[in-house]
């Protein structure tokens, strides 16, 4: 009995040690200034994004974003996909692979490393792909967007 308490011990310790050490490489937030690169990510994706979606009706229709998914924008980085120009924020806005239809602003940013929740009250496409831009506001001539592309992935069965 006592080995097993000792074990359990352990294990608590290091346990507590690895998410102390996780902790203290997670990014800190900093304000997003001028003249910084940037990424924006889709659930921790700089590429090929994932968002997940519940959709019971009949394939082909719209759903909601599951909990949980979100956006954000990684930076200051020494270079990046995206450069802020002049601006102090960073929109995300999800657009579609579709002439017609109409972008959905995800979120404002105005720090780095501040998720910004994909809310699960939007009505998206339960299937297809889309791109979230990660775009400089009033950013001026300098300043470039960044994409993420992101794929539409129906959980519900």
């Amino acid at each position: 009995m006592r080995r097993i308490v000792i074990a359990a011990a352990a294990i608590a310790a290091s346990a507590g040690l690895l998410g102390a050490s996780a902790a203290a490489a997670a990014p800190s937030k900093a304000p997003i200034q001028p003249n910084q690169y940037f990424n924006g990510l889709v659930n921790g994706k700089s590429k090929d994004a994932t968002i997940l979606m519940a959709c019971p009706g009949p394939v082909g229709g719209l759903g909601h974003p599951v909990a949980g998914q979100y956006v954000s924008v990684e930076g200051p980085l020494s270079s990046g996909e995206g450069f802020t120009g002049k601006a102090k924020s960073i929109d995300a806005t999800l657009e579609f692979n579709s002439p017609s239809s109409t972008p959905i602003h995800l979120a404002t940013f105005r720090y780095y490393h501040e998720p910004g929740p994909i809310s699960t009250e939007l009505k998206l496409p339960c299937e297809g792909s889309g791109a979230v831009v990660f775009n400089p506001v009033l950013g001026g001539e300098k300043a470039r967007a960044t994409k993420v592309s992101v794929t539409f992935v129906n959980i519900a069965v």
